[in-house]
């Protein structure tokens, strides 16, 4: 259980934080108002493991404030214990709280439209883990070694398809869903669902242990991390080529975000001790590796802290997100081009990304 106690180390204690606030001001308490929800960004807050203080944050970008709480506050009731992934598509907003067991589908306010509790064959929790979306379906990994297809209209689960082990993220690329089977340390496969049968491909891909993270790019290219087992193997990106489903290894990474060409990579690697973060670029194009950092050194930003990074669509800001999962998280906004233009914090404990709304 190693792999799961290095996540989870340090989460312990519990921090909640509420209220409608400037990215500038103090801690004062102030009454909450719920949010215009036009163009902005969601914050999602794992929280705390056991501490059921996950908690959704809305960013508006027109007036520059964070309003917190916003799932609690509009639904009266918390959003659960450890929020794992987010999804807006359409209309909606899919958000997963693994240990709750729950799939919360919401309107672009964080109103609950529905609540699904997925249980596996024996009827015990079914643990939902990452979020894709194609064709006008949404798919969510399962950590009975399911992926549960959800209908956007009924807002239920319609199909289920058999994987891996311990499924992790998935990712959506020439209608067929791959999916990194973790195999809670011990995998190293990441199965092909063909989204018209909705079941998996005889022949699962190998790749490096412990696969986690994975993305597809606009061209159809498929990128995984394998998180390797935090002692003697390295967390490594590799590159699933289309057609042909041959592997390529590409640098050591422990984190990834996709925009345009490029990839963002974070490379914090524990190998029995942590180790230094290095910052760097991979052009999709070329294949090519860039060492030099994506960031200025201006901000106050401590690279070793950095938890995850998304990556705003419409204008390539970076949010890069900074974790000590006893506290509430920051998140840093840099430019494109790598300047730096604000900080704030997410109003929960160790955020899980950014999720971006471009009209409601």
């Amino acid at each position: 259980m190693k792999l799961k106690n290095f996540f989870l180390k340090g989460m312990l204690c519990t921090l909640l934080a509420s209220g409608f606030v400037s990215c500038e001001s103090d801690d004062d308490e102030k009454p909450w108002v719920e949010p215009v929800v036009t163009t902005g960004a969601y914050i999602l807050n794992n929280g705390s493991w056991h501490g059921n203080n996950a908690s959704l944050s809305y960013y508006d970008f027109e007036t520059d404030q964070l309003t917190e709480r916003v799932f609690a506050n509009v639904n009266s009731k918390d959003l659960g214990d450890t929020a794992e992934d987010m999804l807006i598509y359409g209309s909606k907003m899919y958000i997963t709280v693994t240990e709750s067991n729950v799939v919360f589908v919401t309107d672009l306010s964080g109103k609950i439209i529905n609540t699904i509790a997925p249980l596996d064959a024996d009827s015990k929790p079914d643990l939902p883990r990452y979020l894709a979306a194609a064709g006008g379906k949404v798919y969510v990994t399962l950590y009975s070694g399911h992926v549960a297809r959800i209908d956007t209209t009924s807002c239920n689960i319609e199909a289920k398809a058999k994987v891996g082990a311990f499924p992790e993220e998935i990712a959506v690329s020439n209608n067929k869903l791959f999916v990194a089977n973790s195999g809670y340390g011990s995998g190293n496969t990441v199965s092909v669902i063909d989204l018209n049968k909705f079941e998996e491909e005889a022949t699962a891909i190998e790749v490096r242990s412990n696969p986690m993270r994975i993305k597809a790019n606009s061209q159809g290219d498929v990128y995984v991390i394998s998180a390797g087992d935090f002692e003697t193997i390295p967390s490594v990106l590799q590159k699933i080529n289309v057609g042909t489903n041959k592997v390529d290894s590409i640098t050591t990474a422990s984190k990834m975000a996709i925009n345009g060409s490029t990839i963002y990579v974070i490379d914090s690697q524990y190998l029995g001790k942590q180790e230094k973060t290095k910052l760097r670029t991979y052009n999709m194009k070329n294949n090519k590796v860039d060492d030099k950092s994506f960031i200025g050194s201006d901000g106050d930003l401590n690279i070793d802290e950095i938890s995850c990074m998304s990556v705003n669509p419409a204008n390539g800001d970076m949010y890069i997100f900074k974790s000590s999962y006893v506290a509430n998280g920051d998140v840093y906004i840099y430019s494109s081009e790598g300047e730096f233009k604000k900080r704030f914090d997410t109003g929960g404990i160790n955020p899980m990304g950014a999720f971006f709304l471009t009209s409601k």
